[in-house]
């Protein structure tokens, strides 16, 4: 058994195959999908994202590709999320960083926590997209942040 963030889990478990959650530490994930001010989307609609630039912190950057899944999107293949040059250095705000980027046309959108999205939003660069503390997204990304988690391969050793 793990206790760990939902990223964690998702490192081992891609798209949760093989993981039981056995216990949500926290609920409600804190991460945000933000987009340009000008994208003609309504709020919440992943398909909208097709053909879009994203970027993503490592880490939660698998919470966002399982909720582009569960919104019926490959994260692979149906857009691109791109790493920020410079987004991982040590004196580095991830969200902040990203709204620059945004700001400056880079990319059309970001994950982030709600902090990096009021940073484009405030700037009226950008706009919540998904809010998944609010149900936006179209699956269960929502419903935690930190788990207690372990493997279909623990029934086996019983």
């Amino acid at each position: 058994m793990i206790a760990g963030s939902v990223f964690d889990a998702l490192t081992e478990f891609k798209d949760w195959q093989g993981a039981k959650i056995c216990v949500a530490l926290s609920q409600g994930t804190p991460w945000v999908l933000t987009v340009r001010a000008d994208l003609p989307a309504e709020r919440g609609d992943v398909r909208a994202l097709r053909g879009l630039t994203f970027t993503a912190a490592e880490g939660p950057d698998l919470a966002f590709k399982q909720m582009l899944r569960s919104g019926g999107l490959d994260p692979e293949n149906d857009l691109s999320i791109i790493d920020l040059p410079g987004a991982k250095e040590r004196d580095v705000s991830f969200g902040v960083f990203a709204a620059e980027a945004l700001t400056e046309g880079k990319i059309d959108g970001y994950w982030s926590n709600a902090m990096g999205a009021e940073t484009a939003v405030s700037r009226g660069v950008g706009k919540i997209h998904v809010d998944v503390r609010r149900g936006d997204d179209p699956g269960d990304v929502r419903f935690a942040t930190c788990l207690l988690y372990t493997s279909d391969a623990a029934d086996e050793e019983d």
